[in-house]
């Protein structure tokens, strides 16, 4: 697996990684992370621009889900908390 592109939107890093026909596009805040494993196969995804492009086009959803990921990881974990 290599590193073919790497963006910041905010505080949001991406990282888009190329391996065995797949675009993996890695979604990084704070400690949560998020992986979208998209197919050379099923998506027109050509280079590493496509790439970038289709994570910019995830980027609303993926926020989302982060937003989602911490309010369950602080319920879940409220009772742990010093």
């Amino acid at each position: 697996m290599r590193v073919i592109r790497e963006l910041m939107f905010e505080d949001i890093r991406v990282s888009v990684f190329h391996m065995n026909g797949k675009y993996l596009l890695k979604f990084e805040q704070h400690q949560l992370e998020q992986t979208y494993k998209l197919s050379e196969l099923n998506y027109l995804i050509r280079d590493a621009d496509e790439a970038a492009s289709a994570a910019e086009k995830i980027l609303p959803a993926a926020r989302a889900i982060f937003i989602s990921m911490q309010e369950g990881a602080s319920s879940a974990f409220d009772d742990f908390a010093l």
